[in-house]
């Protein structure tokens, strides 16, 4: 049973909220018991069997009792796969044979199980302490039902506890069986129809679908189409965390909408991830379905900061389009700029079951499907809008026809736009950014409409989705930039002689040249070895070097066999009748997929070395850092510095160490935005900003034991600490000022200033280290956090 703070300052508000405001109908757990077969059955019979004849009056009772039976005894080799399985049936129904008496005899006939388009024909329940039979008994705190199926499962924490949010994971991961120490322990057979699970301690609420990683789970922080004014006036007090996820995922039509249209099983390496929707991508497509549905239908903008979901919202969006009545089965054209985004965000709705998505092979195949686009998905390039004749040709006056150009800061503003849109002159242009760009001749809302939702940098950072990028310039004294011409050339070949350099000169005559000397590239390597070695291998995060061309490319490879650098793999691209000096880097697309999936998921290769390939659209959560030795410029530097902004277990930051002498045009690229879209997107004087939060921190973590005399004997200092921590409510608090403490000191090392706190950053560690041993206190770092740092690295 729930402890008196849980269930007077948690379990009873949320029910409050659920039956007094949201029309949520409470089933005492006795009676719910009442409706199931057994403990070990999950499904409340009576409200599913009453479902099913309300929605198909037509259907036998035999035919009845047979959903409900293949419901609770679905054929499936794991949960996931039933859950799968369930979920289409939730979502599109299932089917039977009967005949109806039209002389036609037996025939499939399709069986609905929830009636999505009038919300209130449906039976909304909430059960509390609803006890489960597995191996053994496990009671959630509420689950919720939907014409009797379990659909949402909520663990309640009291907010008095140590670490709420902690204990409430373990508990939903056991519930699950997530991970062997739970074999058995479960009710895993509860999960078969769940599709949200929450843990909340009334303060903060999180919430995730199956089978997701503790690092993924993410608040919901706006309860559209409500306003946080309105869900305040209608509780009488300001909305918690909890309240927020309830109106903004537990509101009738926002949970079936979920339910139906915000769901994906994408397939990656053999496995089955279930993703669910964000509070912004939600928002983002709901809003999209209100503008283009307007009598004056129009067009418009979704920016969503990089690493933030964006091919998923455009999925999302594609799908809900695609349902509505009204667009009679609209056309889609994803628009990508770039060969292998369209392949990206093609195998993201493909491998979600996104229905017949067709890639346009070529400019007159791209004519030939827009010719008569009935309900395609057709996916192309911008650059096959394109033809020989002067004028581009009309290939369709549809008006059901909607366009989501992804990157649309990118390529969406001359001629093969026009050409795109002279072709479909009555269509709807979505465009989706990461980074829109505001010049006069590229002005990314002129283009489409005006912002339909924005989701920044700096909300994406609060909301841990994305980590902050950071920025270092190292070598100046290298930087192809900032220097003159000669200047730069004595700097590189200060060790040879007047004769030497006079034969070197007619070798290095240009900017291009001298970046790819040897002794310049020699240079580089040695210092990203040991920035690498010192400062990223110690926390398992990997790397990226983008060389200015291939050969540099591969000038990096082989400068880094030679000083026995970290392991790495070049990916470069193939051209046709390459010489011999590039053919041993020719890779097929399956031998590149393979090389990016070791990256990602296995030791070796630390650092992949590059020039055009994976600076764009490429997403590697274990990367932290990117060395930089090109010219990138506008959006392309800020399309690959977002490379290292991907959320990972203990990754606090992402780095871009520059070595070609980018500052001038990074400021030139933030220019580009509006001074509020650029504030605090990348931090380029860092180690200025968050000198005074380190030395804060470090106040903070050594006061913490003011109260404890220093001693000269520092093993004797250390026991009076440990023994200082022995009470459970200062042991926490001390963890989590130890935390910041260290998570600056990872930012900040190696500067000189931040060296000085080294000595009592190791002191603190080992006091730490002591009394996690003598208290066998795992909260000082907990078990699940420990299985999650295991599985990143």
């Amino acid at each position: 049973m729930p402890d008196a703070k849980e269930l007077l300052e948690v379990e009873d508000p949320a029910v409050e909220v659920l039956t007094r405001h949201l029309g949520w109908k409470e089933i005492d757990a006795k009676k719910a018991e009442e409706m199931r077969e057994s403990l070990k059955h999950v499904h409340l019979v009576q409200p599913l069997l009453d479902a099913i004849q309300r929605f198909n009056p037509w259907i036998s009772d035999d035919n009845a009792q047979r959903v409900v039976r293949a419901i609770a005894s679905v054929q499936a080799a794991s949960v996931i796969e039933a859950n799968e399985k369930l979920h289409g049936m939730l979502e599109r129904g299932t089917t039977v044979l009967q005949d109806l008496g039209d002389g036609l005899g037996k025939k499939s006939q399709d069986v609905l199980l929830i009636d999505y388009q009038h919300p209130e024909n449906n039976q909304f329940n909430v059960v509390r302490q609803f006890r489960v039979l597995n191996y053994k008994e496990n009671i959630p705190d509420l689950v919720l039902f939907i014409n009797g199926l379990p659909v949402v499962v909520i663990e309640c924490k009291s907010p008095t506890l140590r670490t709420p949010m902690e204990e409430g994971l373990t508990q939903v991961f056991r519930y699950q069986e997530m991970g062997n120490e739970y074999r058995n322990l479960g009710c895993p057979q509860l999960f078969h129809t769940v599709q949200v699970i929450a843990v909340t301690h009334r303060d903060k609420a999180k919430y995730a679908t199956n089978f997701t990683p503790a690092r993924h789970w993410s608040e919901w922080k706006d309860p559209y189409p409500k306003t946080l004014d309105q869900i305040r006036d209608e509780i009488g007090h300001t909305p918690t965390s909890q309240d927020i996820f309830l109106f903004g995922v537990c509101s009738k039509e926002n949970l079936l909408d979920l339910i139906q249209n915000f769901v994906v099983f994408e397939r990656e390496q053999n496995r089955v991830i279930k993703k669910i929707a964000k509070y912004q991508q939600f928002r983002a497509v709901n809003k999209t379905v209100e503008r283009v549905t307007r009598k004056d239908r129009q067009g418009g903008v979704i920016w969503h900061w990089q690493g933030s979901g964006k091919s998923l919202t455009m999925l999302w969006t594609a799908v809900k389009l695609r349902r509505l009545k009204e667009l009679a089965n609209p056309t889609m054209v994803i628009v990508t700029d770039r060969t292998d985004l369209d392949r990206q965000i093609h195998g993201t709705f493909e491998r979600c079951g996104f229905p017949n998505p067709t890639e346009a092979q070529s400019s007159k195949h791209l004519q030939e499907l827009l010719g008569n686009p009935v309900g395609q998905t057709v996916m192309t390039t911008i650059q096959k809008f394109q033809d020989a004749a002067a004028v581009y040709p009309i290939l369709s006056t549809n008006s059901n026809i909607f366009v989501l150009a992804d990157e649309a800061h990118r390529s969406q503003y001359k001629s093969l736009a026009a050409n795109m849109r002279r072709a479909l002159p009555n269509a709807c242009f979505l465009g989706f950014t990461g980074t829109p760009l505001f010049k006069k001749d590229r002005d990314t809302r002129q283009t489409f409409g005006g912002y339909i939702d924005r989701y920044d940098h700096n909300q994406s950072v609060a909301d841990g989705v994305t980590v902050e990028i950071l920025y270092e310039a190292r070598m100046p004294e290298l930087s192809v930039f900032g220097h003159s011409l000669e200047e730069l050339f004595n700097r590189i070949f200060a060790n040879c002689t007047p004769e030497e350099r006079r034969e070197i000169k007619k070798r290095y005559a240009t900017r291009a040249a001298l970046a790819m000397a040897n002794p310049r590239l020699k240079a580089i390597a040695l210092d990203i070895i040991k920035h690498y070695e010192e400062h990223i291998l110690p926390n398992k995060f990997k790397a990226q070097i983008v060389a200015v061309n291939r050969r540099a490319a591969i000038r990096y490879h082989e400068i880094l066999n030679e000083l026995h650098g970290p392991s790495h793999e070049v990916l470069i691209s193939a051209i046709h009748n390459d010489n011999a000096y590039f053919q041993p880097y020719q890779r097929s697309k399956a031998e590149e997929q393979e090389i990016i999936r070791k990256f990602k998921e296995e030791d070796d290769p630390k650092i992949l070395i590059v020039c055009d390939k994976l600076i764009t659209g490429f997403d590697a959560p274990i990367e932290q850092v990117m060395y930089l030795d090109s010219p990138l410029r506008e959006h392309a530097l800020l399309q690959a510095m977002g490379r290292v902004n991907r959320r990972e277990v203990n990754k606090n930051y992402g780095l871009v160490v520059d070595y070609w002498g980018l500052a001038g045009e990074l400021q030139k690229a933030l220019k580009m935005y509006s001074e509020k879209d650029v504030m605090g997107m990348v931090h380029t004087d860092y180690r200025k900003e968050y000198l005074p939060r380190l030395q804060a921190a470090h106040s903070a973590a050594m006061n913490f034991f003011r109260e404890v005399p220093r001693q000269a004997n520092e093993l004797a200092y250390k026991d009076a600490c440990v023994q200082y921590l022995e009470p459970e409510d200062r042991r926490v608090v001390f963890d989590q000022r130890f935390r910041t403490f260290s998570d600056y000191m990872d930012m900040l090392l190696p500067d000189p200033k931040a060296l000085e706190y080294r000595p009592d950053l190791l002191l603190l560690a080992d006091i730490r280290n002591r009394a996690m041993r003598r208290y066998r206190d795992e909260q000082l770092f907990p078990a699940w956090l420990q299985r999650e740092g295991a599985k990143a690295h």
